[in-house]
């Protein structure tokens, strides 16, 4: 017999202990073992009342042998309770409906004529036979404990418990990753990175991660508290998930990194994990725009000179400074590299064509490029 099917991925180890506490009955009375098989196979469904969360499935195989002996295959077990008598068919095996209307147990192997509590239901070459329960060892003339082992297990009701919450088990909390992601570009885009180690080392900072929490699940929010992903913002997450399932790990953060891209899903002990993905990757994006830029950078203009020029928007990140949250802003005007620290991300997204006015702070070198430092800085798109 053989059964397939979806169990939650929170119910696996839950069976994996049911199937190894049945096996050990199964060694003692000398059947074959039951197999269980995960296949790898996964299904995500969003919880219908809330779409920010998900719920995943695994597929697991269940498979094992119907003892025979002596030609007899065990069908059916019939049990009075009250004054009824209740049939319970062995998992995938049918009988005569004959059977189902039965009012009283019998033996066929004695013939007695008692009041009997349970009988069993045997087949051999299309014959029926209903042997009471304390004759069927002298109806075999061997120990048949291993015979009737089976007869208590149903793959498929196992497998349909898997799929619910059992014994009082409450569903972990995983999370739709994009969405996720969405929302922890736009927290850092509006209060700047800190991670959680860097918070720890100072009580002044708050990990952005807490802000995230607070948006997707604290229910204390006031309109003016909620902050919604911009379009740029849901580019990325989906920028996010692509750059890590495409990497090559070569330390244990970038593994699970990769393994939350590849699942799809956000386990919620994780988030601070997944938090740090969006800062990685904006970090990733800022050393690839600096390799690549092959025309040498010149500085613009003179200190204290306000200048306006064409620019392109080539890198947006927000951080948590010494006063503060910081959105640094990076451009290319002509191949010249120019940065402004401003206090906030000014409605611009990252390609952008804009007519720029600032105010030259100061010449640096950042990685060997010269970088025209602005400050007091306005930005008006092209196509405004």
């Amino acid at each position: 017999m053989k059964t397939t099917g979806y169990i939650l991925k929170a119910n696996k180890e839950w069976l994996e202990k049911k199937i190894a506490k049945l096996n050990k009955k199964a060694t003692r009375l000398g059947c074959k073992p039951i197999t269980l098989l995960f296949t790898g196979n996964t299904r995500i469904e969003t919880d219908p009342e809330d779409d920010l969360r998900v719920i995943t499935y695994v597929e697991v195989i269940l498979s094992g042998e119907y003892p025979h002996i002596k030609g007899w295959d065990l069908v059916a077990i019939f049990q009075r309770q009250s004054n009824a008598v209740f049939v319970r068919n062995v998992p995938d095996r049918e009988i005569p409906k004959d059977y189902y209307s039965k009012d009283s147990i019998e033996c066929q192997h004695c013939g007695h004529n008692r009041r009997r509590k349970k009988s069993y239901l045997l087949l051999k070459d299309n014959e029926y036979k209903e042997v009471g329960s304390t004759c069927v060892k002298s109806f075999f003339d061997v120990d048949v404990r291993a015979f009737l082992f089976y007869a208590e297990i149903d793959f498929s009701g196992m497998i349909n418990e898997g799929g619910h919450a059992t014994g009082g088990m409450n569903i972990p909390i995983e999370v739709n990753l994009e969405k996720f992601l969405s929302m922890t570009a736009r927290c850092i885009d509006e209060y700047g990175w800190v991670s959680k180690s860097k918070a720890y080392n100072n009580i002044d900072l708050t990990p952005t991660v807490i802000y995230i929490d607070f948006q997707l699940f604290s229910s204390n929010k006031k309109p003016g508290d909620i902050l919604t992903p911009t379009k740029d913002n849901v580019k990325q997450a989906i920028e996010v998930v692509e750059y890590f399932k495409n990497i090559d790990p070569d330390n244990s953060y970038l593994e699970n990194c990769k393994k939350i891209a590849d699942s799809g899903y956000l386990p919620i002990n994780f988030m601070g994990i997944a938090a740090s993905m969006v800062a990685t990757y904006r970090r990733a994006i800022e050393e690839k725009i600096e390799r690549e830029s092959k025309v040498p950078s010149e500085w613009i203009g003179e200190i204290k000179e306000r200048i306006t020029i064409e620019a392109e928007v080539t890198y947006i990140n927000s951080f948590h400074g010494q006063w503060g949250p910081v959105c640094l802003h990076k451009f290319n005007s002509n191949g010249n590299q120019l940065s402004w620290f401003a206090s906030r991300n000014q409605d611009v997204e990252v390609g952008d064509k804009i007519i720029l006015t600032g105010t030259v702070k100061k010449h640096d070198t950042y990685k060997d490029n010269k970088v025209t430092v602005l400050t007091r800085c306005k930005m008006v798109k092209e196509t405004e």
